[in-house]
């Protein structure tokens, strides 16, 4: 088990699975939907902020516990007689994970102002190493584990620093906004690999791509009051980081295959766009709410690395075109397809600032068999959320939910087609069994200051 702290600055929070694809937006509990007047609204949807209290301040820490096996069922080069359960067998992973989020508003009449530091985009997996290959000479790159040949240790993280605004006409009951983001965006990744792209133990070496960088992107979002003071639709559109041109983070990339070399690179990926939508209905006891988002992952096609300031242009069968094959150095295929997450809750209030929430939800799988692999082990899951919330006279409140996601278990055997994609995109086979489940865990306050 690996426990990482995050802080503000530089990781917040990173867990690798969440909703649809590695989005881990689920800063503010029970009230991360774009109906939710609070001032995470400057990412969910800036048009609530135009419905918030006159000030309130909002951090909320989350603890994840994510477990997750994956049983290798096939290899692309056969194990020989003295590497056997080198690359064929089951890996685990447990990781503990602990970040803040944080966010301001203050309202001014009909006008909302937003200020949030968060991460929506976040990702970690560390799998376990191969103990029975532990100081063997002959094969020593097999005790990292039979995952190793996608992924040994990768961390990504892109944190937004948001600030937006609403604006209520109360006339009509429709509010407006608009939020903008300055994103910074990290990603670190060793792996296993071979000069042939494929899993021959005999030829085994590494590689670690290792970039950053800033970027900005958007958001708009309207809030309508369909029944005033009872039911509220929102709706928002969130552009993808590095708006429509992907993004491209400037690093190094280092191989060892006896010999170390080093070279200057650009990673390049695209991320999605989402739009959320949810309704909110409220009555003095109670509150109800349905909420989701549909996210864009078709456009994470695939992870391409170059040469510093060179371009990346990767088709869908994996290979590369002519003018970029002299720059290029790795490309990972994804492929991936667009996916939709559904939320149903509410909530209960009983006298004396006591407020009993809970939800029931379901997240769309981004990832087809074919390029599901352990760097990204995702699914369909279902999830769910019980938790508490106790008001401490006017200007404190406080809130501890839990939520637990069951993936659905996935086997993939004779179904993927990595290493059947023309290089530079193949990659060795990730046929195999598939299971995960996280825990998390948020600890929600806020302080108003009206």
């Amino acid at each position: 088990m690996k426990l990482r702290i995050a802080t503000l600055a530089c990781l917040l929070f990173a867990s690798h699975a969440s909703a649809s694809g590695f989005d881990v937006a689920r800063f503010g509990s029970d009230q991360a939907h774009a109906a939710a007047p609070t001032p995470y609204a400057t990412y969910y949807n800036p048009a609530a902020l135009s419905l918030t209290r006159k000030g309130e301040l909002a951090l909320d820490v989350i603890t994840a516990i994510r477990s997750a096996s994956y049983d290798r069922t096939d290899t692309t080069v056969a194990e020989p007689r003295d590497g056997r359960g080198a690359n064929l067998g089951k890996s685990s992973l447990t990781d503990v994970l602990v970040g803040p989020a944080l966010a301001a508003s203050f309202r001014i009449g009909d006008l909302g102002i937003g200020l949030a530091a968060v991460a929506p985009f976040a990702g970690s997996a560390h799998w376990d190493g191969n103990n029975s290959f532990r100081g063997n000479e002959k094969y020593p790159g097999a005790q990292d584990g039979r995952a190793r040949w996608h992924v040994i240790s990768g961390t990504s993280q892109t944190i937004y620093l948001s600030a937006g605004a609403g604006y209520n006409f109360r006339k009509i009951g429709l509010s407006l906004g608009a939020s903008a983001n300055l994103i910074y965006s990290t990603l670190d990744l060793t792996r296993a690999t071979t000069l042939q792209l494929d899993d021959a133990l005999a030829n085994e070496g590494r590689i670690h791509i290792k970039g950053s960088g800033w970027m900005g992107s958007f958001a708009v979002g309207a809030m309508w009051e369909i029944l005033r003071n009872k039911l509220w639709l929102g709706v928002s559109y969130q552009a993808p980081p590095g708006m429509y041109d992907g993004m491209t983070l400037k690093g190094k990339v280092r191989t060892n295959f006896g010999t170390v070399s080093s070279v200057d690179a650009d990673l390049h990926q695209t991320l999605p766009d989402f739009i959320r939508f949810a309704l909110r209905f409220r009555e003095p006891s109670y509150e109800l709410r349905l909420s989701g988002d549909y996210a864009r992952w078709s456009v994470f096609d695939n992870q391409c690395v170059s040469q510093r300031g060179a371009a990346c242009t990767i088709n869908k069968d994996g290979s590369a075109s002519e003018s970029v094959r002299e720059t290029l150095i790795s490309s990972s295929a994804r492929n991936w397809k667009d996916a939709l997450s559904l939320r149903l809750g509410g909530s209960y209030y009983f006298k004396g600032g006591w407020e009993l929430l809970g939800s029931l939800g379901w997240d769309g799988n981004p990832v087809p068999d074919s390029m599901l692999e352990p760097t990204y082990p995702l699914g369909t899951d279902v999830n769910y959320q019980v938790g508490g919330r106790y008001r401490f006279g006017k200007r404190w409140a406080l809130s501890i939910a839990y939520t637990g996601m069951y993936f659905l278990p996935r086997d993939t055997t004779g179904k993927s087609t990595l290493d059947t994609l023309m290089p530079p995109g193949n990659m060795p086979s990730a046929d195999g069994k598939y299971t995960q489940y996280i825990s998390l865990f948020n600890t929600f306050a806020q302080v108003y200051f009206d």
